[in-house]
């Protein structure tokens, strides 16, 4: 069983880390993926096994919460509400904060000028007085996860600050409340209360910008949760009623008025209109919708109104299908991620001993005042070190990349998919669908030998058959007034064409191959049509009834306006572009000089484009596949990474490990494009992570001491620290102003 949790209480990224390998470590449970980024869990388990009070109480025991949802809506809405039960948290701790903070400075360095005339013992007492509510009520998470990390054994960045705050009041009180002592041990009698401040100030700030920040990478999948329908108006007994949109099923006939967004999905029974489907597939221009077009819930009608018939609602709509899988893209993990994991996983501890190692060293070989400069580099240490900036390094980016792909019309399947995609060296183009514009059309037609029944034939058998061509022929035979009879021993010939008996007659249609194979002779003026209509880029089917050719039929399929210039994109970042049909060569060469491709294949089988993709890797190079996900399934599981492309409602996502919705190779860019800006953003996030903590805490343990007499105070600490986890969602966040498109 396989289920999706919000998680509660998290604070860094090693939170995250020690959550998922409990549950990993849990046994039942085969898989767990816990995100910081999202606050969500994945955990797959077996449920005769472990049941999920066990390892929620275990959970629980780390002081954290897992709370189920039941759908991509009740996990956005858990995300949001702690979102916002965090916003209000950490905002009304930071204004008094930050209040006290002024006050604590004004105090400690005579800003007011009535506190010129105190004594230092006085000034003591009242910064001690000031800094209480700091530590107790607006640093409050971080001293009680020293307290859980004591009872856990687990520690976390709010420990390493908590530690870090704590050990600073209580050498301040120890010198307010026994200056005598401090001064006959010979120790100067400083204090760091408003350090306390500024420290418990700048980290809640920084978390109060990250929080806000962080809200921002689900733009996306709260836009798309937007355009679902509240209510439809269904026509009962020719009467219009308002239901809920839940209680609409299919084969209602729904009216939609100019304006309205279309509830479900559905097919045009009444009425001509232009739909704005940019938000569901990313088509910038509307699409005219007449009788019998599809429709996609959450599009919004235009101008005309417009009657329809429901034909997928609720958990069926391509909507539903979208948020789920950008939705499960986004909680999922990079591979790249490993490394920062394993690293979360150990930074605590590490952390924790460098500091006492640097209280220690301090001590037995720093100058006087020792023990002074030996608690600024402990607490510096503590505080500059940012687990967070590591958490947050790969899963922002890759929230805010699934979302920028899917406001372009590309559903990454998860985050290994998107690091995948960035390696492409070569691509291989399916031509019918992908390069051209996949409505073929029959307009040539030669007869061989004379049938009254011959269109009847036909129509039966490519009624049959889902191909595009299939559909062309059909389309044409049925206008000629072609009948539907009774079809027996149906064949679909893959990479070839169909067969089976009609009105008692053994009927072949297909491709020059399927005619050699069954043995149905071509004379010298089918050759000659052949190689005419090839030349001209019509792909030529043929059809045999009882062994003897009957009929050639020249059918067109144009090329996509954006075909050149989306190959020309494609070969610009260094990606080598083949295009691969059944098509004859005549055929296949007319549409690559269309689009400007010097590698072609033609005349193969799905087996001929498995080997291509095969030979490729074996040349060292990355390989995507673009295909149908029907005929290409082999070689698209063969591929690196497998790309289907997608036309209205019916789109197989689990199919392929990316998903063009709008089926169009400009798709395709587009996906390499964010997927290639993702990688990027996050390598930039975890080389920032890397260098902030492995120069921020040889820094703050006093490393330059030595050479220049620098010691990093724990207030600067406290603002480089504050700032490291806001950068890296920040940087995330430019991916949404990232530049895609041809050029």
């Amino acid at each position: 069983m396989r289920k999706e949790y919000s998680v509660e209480g998290m604070g860094c990224g090693s939170c995250a880390t020690k959550i998922e390998n409990l549950l990993k470590e849990t046994v039942g449970i085969n898989s767990a993926r816990v995100n910081f980024a999202s606050k969500s869990a994945t955990i797959e388990f077996d449920e005769t096994t472990v049941s999920e009070v066990d390892f929620s109480a275990a959970v629980h025991g780390l002081g954290y919460d897992l709370v189920e949802s039941h759908s991509p809506e009740d996990l956005m809405r858990a995300e949001e509400n702690m979102r916002q039960k965090e916003e209000n948290y950490l905002r009304r701790r930071l204004i008094v904060s930050v209040v006290l903070t002024f006050l604590l400075f004004g105090v400690a360095m005579h800003v007011f000028p009535f506190v010129k005339s105190w004594s230092s013992t006085l000034s003591h007492w009242v910064q001690m007085v000031l800094s209480v509510p700091v530590l107790l009520w607006c640093g409050e998470r971080f001293w009680r996860a020293v307290g859980t990390a004591v009872k856990t054994r687990h520690a976390n960045m709010n420990t390493l600050i908590g530690i870090g705050t704590i050990a600073a009041f209580l050498y301040s009180g120890v010198v307010t409340l026994f200056p005598q002592w401090i001064s006959g041990a010979g120790i100067k009698a400083s204090v760091y209360f408003e350090s306390i401040g500024f420290i418990t100030s700048f980290i809640l700030l920084g978390l109060f910008m990250e929080n806000r920040a962080k809200g921002k990478t689900s733009d996306s999948i709260r836009k798309l949760m937007g355009l679902k329908s509240r209510e439809a108006t269904v026509l009962i007994d020719g009467q219009p009623v308002v239901k809920s949109i839940e209680d609409v099923v299919v084969g209602d006939i729904l009216i939609i008025k100019p304006g309205e967004k279309i509830p479900v999905d559905g097919e045009v029974t009444e009425g001509i209109s232009a739909i704005d489907e940019s938000m569901v597939t990313g088509e910038p221009l509307p699409v005219k919708k007449a009788q019998g077009d599809q429709l996609i819930g959450g599009t919004i009608n235009q101008k005309g109104s417009l009657q329809m018939v429901a034909k997928k609602v609720g958990k069926a709509t391509l909507l539903y299908q979208i948020i789920v899988m950008v939705q499960k893209a986004q909680n999922s993990k990079a591979p790249i991620q490993r490394y920062a994991d394993k690293i979360s996983s150990i930074f605590v501890p590490v952390v924790l001993l460098i500091a006492l190692s640097s209280l220690l060293l301090w001590l037995t070989f720093g100058p006087s005042p020792s023990l002074t400069y030996a608690l600024v580099a402990f607490v510096s240490v503590l505080i500059i070190a940012c687990p967070c900036a590591l958490g947050l390094a790969t899963p922002t980016a890759i929230m805010v990349g699934t979302g920028r792909g899917a406001e372009n019309g590309v559903l990454f399947r998860n985050a290994e998919s998107i690091e995948q995609a960035e390696g492409i060296t070569a691509v291989i183009l399916d031509k019918t669908g992908t390069l051209t514009l996949g409505r073929p059309e029959v307009v040539k037609v030669s007869y061989f030998s004379e049938n009254d029944q011959l269109w009847d034939m036909v129509l039966s058998l490519e009624h049959s058959s889902e191909h595009p061509l299939s559909k062309a022929i059909g389309h044409y035979a049925e206008s000629e007034g072609g009948q539907i009879h009774k079809v027996d021993q149906f064949e679909s010939l893959t990479g070839k064409g169909v067969r089976g008996q009609v009105l008692s007659h053994e009927v072949l249609i297909g491709n020059l191959r399927l005619m050699d194979e069954s043995g149905v002779a071509l004379d010298d003026k089918a050759k000659g049509k052949l190689e005419r209509w090839s030349e001209a880029g019509n792909t030529a089917v043929f059809v045999a009834i009882n062994g003897h050719l009957a009929a050639m039929l020249g059918i067109k399929d144009p090329v996509k306006p954006e075909s050149e210039a989306a190959v020309r994109t494609l070969e610009s970042m260094g990606i080598e572009v083949w295009m691969a049909t059944g098509d004859s060569k005549g055929t296949a060469m007319r549409v690559a000089r269309e689009v400007g491709l010097t590698h072609v294949l033609s005349e193969v089988m799905p087996a001929d484009k498995l080997e291509k993709v095969k030979e490729l890797q074996s040349q060292g190079h990355k390989v995507a596949m673009v295909g149908d996900g029907i005929n290409d399934s082999p070689a698209l599981a063969q591929a690196d990474v497998g790309f289907a492309m997608g036309t209205g409602t019916d789109i197989a996502m689990e199919s392929a490990d990316v998903t063009l919705v709008r089926g169009e190779i400009l798709s395709l860019v587009h996906a390499l494009q964010v997927s290639r800006a993702t990688m990027r953003t996050v390598r930039q996030n975890l080389f920032f992570s890397f260098i902030y903590n492995g120069l921020g805490i040889p820094l703050a343990a006093g490393l330059l001491y030595p050479l220049w007499g620098l010691l990093l105070s724990p207030v600067v600490a406290s603002i480089a620290m504050a700032l490291s986890s806001v950068s890296v969602v920040t940087n995330s966040l430019r991916l949404k102003k990232t530049s895609i498109g041809v050029h």
